[in-house]
This record gives C-alpha cells, sequence and structure tokens, in this order.
C-alpha cells in the first residue's frame, strides 16, 4: 500500500510540475506575442503620423481630400492608442500573474514560517488566495468591473468571497453575483 501511494505522489508531482512548467511557458509565448503585436501598433502610429505630417494643417487646394484623410487618421490613431493601451494592460496583468507552483516547492507562506519559527512550533500554512486580477487591491471599483467578464464563475467566486471580506462595494458585489446566475 505504502509503495502505491508513493507511485501516486509521485506520478502527482510530477505532473504538477509538468503544468507548472507548460503555465510559465504559455504565459511567457504570449508575453511575446502581445510585445510584437504592441510594437506593430507602435509602428502604424509612427507611420500615420508621418502620413499626418505629409498632409500638413489639410486645407492647401490641390488636394481635395487632405482634410477626410487626416480625419480617418486621427480616428485610426485613436483607435490603435486604445489597443496598445489594452495590450499594456494585459502584458502587466499576465507579468503579475501568479503561476501554480509544483508541489515538491513548497509557497513562499511555508518558506518564511518555517525560518520564523526556529524556537516555536510551526503552524501549519494557510491556503492563500490566488486572484485572477493583478493588483487588485490597488484598482478602482470601475477597472475591476470591466475585468469580471473574462473571469470563469470560480474566479469570480474568489473574487467576491475577498469583496465580501474587505472592501464589500456593492457595485462590485453586485456584478459579481449577476455572473453566478449567468
Amino acid at each position: 500500500m505504502d509503495t502505491l501511494l508513493g507511485t501516486l505522489r509521485q506520478t502527482r508531482d510530477g505532473f504538477a510540475a509538468r503544468g507548472a512548467k507548460l503555465a510559465g511557458a504559455t504565459r511567457d509565448r504570449g508575453l511575446r506575442a502581445l510585445k510584437k503585436v504592441r510594437g506593430g501598433a507602435l509602428d502604424w502610429r509612427r507611420t500615420l503620423k508621418t502620413r499626418r505630417t505629409e498632409l500638413g494643417d489639410g486645407t492647401h487646394g490641390f488636394f481635395a481630400f487632405a482634410g477626410l484623410q487626416l480625419r480617418v487618421i486621427d480616428g485610426v490613431d485613436r483607435a490603435l492608442a486604445g489597443f496598445s493601451d489594452r495590450v499594456r494592460a494585459e502584458m502587466k496583468r499576465l507579468t503579475h500573474l501568479e503561476l501554480p507552483r509544483p508541489s515538491s516547492e513548497p509557497p513562499p507562506a511555508v518558506v518564511s514560517a518555517k525560518r520564523s519559527a526556529s524556537k516555536k512550533k510551526a503552524k501549519p500554512a494557510s491556503k492563500r488566495l490566488v486572484l485572477p486580477i493583478a493588483d487588485y487591491d490597488t484598482l478602482s471599483a470601475k477597472a475591476i468591473l470591466a475585468e469580471i467578464p473574462r473571469l470563469t464563475e470560480a474566479q469570480c467566486k474568489a473574487v467576491h468571497a475577498l469583496e465580501r471580506a474587505h472592501k464589500q462595494r456593492k457595485t462590485i458585489l453586485a456584478a459579481l453575483e449577476a455572473r453566478f446566475t449567468d
């Protein structure tokens, strides 16, 4: 029986290690792809700026559609700026996203508890709540509400538990509860 349990633990640890490695590799690939996308958006913005400079103020008479081109360029530039900001925010979220650890690697709370409890008996570390929204404590209610649609139901429940235990903002709690019934 002990050998079976040992084999199961070893298999579990192997899967956990592979899962953590895969999650890290996926996040890194996603960040690289987002950097390329953001670089492309910035290149387009530079191209638009150059074209805008070429057109001047759009009032010269030899090209009747210069004013229209300027308006289109301004609209596309605003859209690209917004897109670039969203990509930057997603990159920040991915960078701060806490990845799962292999079960053989203790969480930082356990390591620090073991170090500080040299003379007294260490208490078992409680499970730490991992939030799917980076920098949750520093975000405004509006920013959190914008993140809620991308969350799964389980993630919504985790955020709901934290919000209910701490700040208890009614708009956020209502939005999360609405996701439970969907």
